[in-house]
């Protein structure tokens, strides 16, 4: 027996509402960063990022100490949380629209840095 069309289309839909609960989490690479902004996270500073809508930020733990990413958005949303980088791992964010947005990059939450989104 055939099944209605409806069964396809609640099929469909399942599928695509799964396929987009991507979230803001990552697990950290280790590895090449992938292309784009690469920032090497080393000591006790995050330095000011400078890109543009759609670039990807690749942070990189070139320390010998563990990392913290954590990308907010102005009103204090946490946009991407990259999770404790070990040395030598990565973690990446894509940028989707323009903003200034702040990052944290060490475990000590008062050492931040800024990202500047253009259009």
């Amino acid at each position: 027996m055939r099944k209605p069309f409806w069964y396809f289309l609640i099929y469909l839909l399942a599928a695509i509402l799964l396929s987009a609960c991507g979230g803001g989490t990552a697990t950290p690479t280790e590895g090449q960063p992938a292309p784009g902004i690469t920032v090497e996270i080393n000591g006790s500073a995050c330095p000011s990022i400078n890109a543009a809508a759609g670039d990807q930020v690749t942070w990189v733990n070139t320390d010998s100490q563990v990392h913290l990413i954590r990308v907010e958005s102005p009103d204090g949303v946490v946009l991407f949380e990259g999770g404790d980088l070990q040395p030598g791992d990565s973690a990446s964010f894509t940028f989707p629209e323009a903003g200034e947005f702040t990052y944290q990059c060490a475990q000590d939450e008062g050492v931040t840095g800024s990202i500047v989104v253009g259009p």
